[in-house]
């Protein structure tokens, strides 16, 4: 008896031991989780001053010293934009290992239970072989039942209350797993931003070592060079007013005009319309139509896919027309073009998903800011040709706006 007392305080320490361990890891854990939220919002009050900065930098990319110092106010809010999603990936680290103690805890709970729930229901089953679950059954009232088997009722009593709560335990261990599932969703999400968002440094650092290069860190040079680029990009956007004047009048097979139809690739400010210049802005002799609509939110924002479809065509402009593109065909006998990337996450010929990521907002090719231009082609006009600067979209284009929410 004595040594049964000993064992019995032994394995009650054992399994104290272990549950203040349980106990102090969580603890470790939703304090991790604790300091990356507080690492991150001091993060995103260092990333507005960056676009406050960047704010006043855009508008004195006229001269080389402006442009320099944009491309370095670009660079210090990407890097504080790596930051945020490193502390991201640390938070939901620890939030999935939190995720898989609650999930082992709880299963442990729910074994825990059906085996108590089997040894009630043998205990019951040996008692009905004995003959007294059956003369219980055969009770008219349920008064009669608790009368002559008290014991027995406490047990079945036990059982229905055990069956909902570990009904509950279950709903809770589905509910668990659905959220780590989404947790480890999210950090391949945020590991795949991390690189991409490394990419962009990278980026930014070789377009300033290449701008420095090109013009001998001289603003002559930089004037002359700004120059020559303006000629081109009035001829090249002359060629594409008149090759699309001609393919809107081809346009056939678009859906009806119905808001929604399409989402929107950027949550930020529409800065220029569809239609004429004279009406949408930025005219001049060269730039007489505007084929899409210009979004801008910041440089390195997000840009997602409007609808399901395939990547039909991906190119890069350089400094001129669209830089940075690609368009997406659609089942409904739309084409997207989405242009001026700083970079892109999808390949030609690939399949995406309404809402996927396919890019980062940027400023390459014509363009006087960083923005999104969004045009929508219809699918039988939409074409690419070969030029001397890179692979060129051309399509009849239609109004954006009349396939998304306003």
């Amino acid at each position: 008896m004595k040594w049964r007392f000993i064992i019995f305080i032994i394995l009650f320490l054992i399994v104290g031991k272990i549950s203040f361990a349980e106990v102090s890891d969580d603890a470790t854990l939703l304090e991790q989780i604790k300091s990356k939220e507080a690492e991150i919002k001091k993060l995103e009050l260092e990333l507005n001053n960056y676009r406050y900065a960047l704010l006043k930098t855009q508008s004195q990319t006229s001269t080389l010293k402006g442009q320099i110092t944009l491309i370095e106010s670009q660079i210090n809010k990407l890097k504080t934009d790596l930051k945020i999603t490193q502390a991201k990936i640390s938070k939901t680290e620890s939030n999935i290992k939190l995720y898989s103690r609650k999930i082992k805890e709880k299963e442990q709970k729910i074994k825990e239970r059906q085996m108590a729930m089997a040894r009630s229901f043998r205990f019951l089953a040996y008692a009905d072989n004995r003959g007294f679950l059956a003369a219980i059954l055969q009770s008219e009232k349920f008064s009669d039942f608790l009368n002559q088997s008290e014991y027995l009722a406490s047990i079945a009593n036990g059982l229905y209350s055990d069956y909902k709560i570990l009904a509950q335990d279950k709903m809770e261990i589905t509910n668990l797993l659905s959220g780590q599932k989404e947790l480890k969703k999210d950090l391949i999400d945020f590991k795949n931003e991390l690189q991409s968002k490394s990419r962009l440094i990278e980026n930014q650092k070789q377009e300033k070592n290449a701008l420095l290069k090109e013009t001998k860190n001289q603003e002559a040079e930089y004037q002359k060079i700004i120059s020559q680029i303006q000629i081109k990009q009035a001829q090249i956007q002359k060629e594409i007013l008149e090759l699309e004047n001609k393919l809107r009048g081809e346009v056939t097979g678009v859906p009806p005009v119905r808001p929604g139809e399409l989402a929107w690739p950027l949550l930020g400010r529409l800065t220029q319309g569809y239609g004429p210049t004279f009406v949408t802005g930025f005219y001049n002799d060269a730039y007489k139509f505007h084929n899409g609509i210009d979004i801008a939110l910041e440089y390195g924002a997000p840009i997602r896919a409007s609808l399901d479809g395939t990547v039909v065509a991906s190119g890069d402009n350089g400094r001129y027309a669209y830089g940075k593109w690609l368009a997406i065909r659609h089942n409904n006998g739309l084409t997207t073009l989405y242009a001026h990337f700083s970079a892109k996450t999808v390949s030609a010929l690939e399949n995406v998903s309404q809402g996927q990521l396919i890019g980062y907002e940027g400023s390459s090719g014509f363009v006087t800011g960083p923005h999104l231009h969004f045009t929508v082609y219809s699918t039988n006009t939409f074409r690419t040709e070969k030029r001397w600067f890179g692979l060129l979209p051309l399509g009849g284009s239609v109004n954006p706006l009349d396939y998304l929410l306003q």
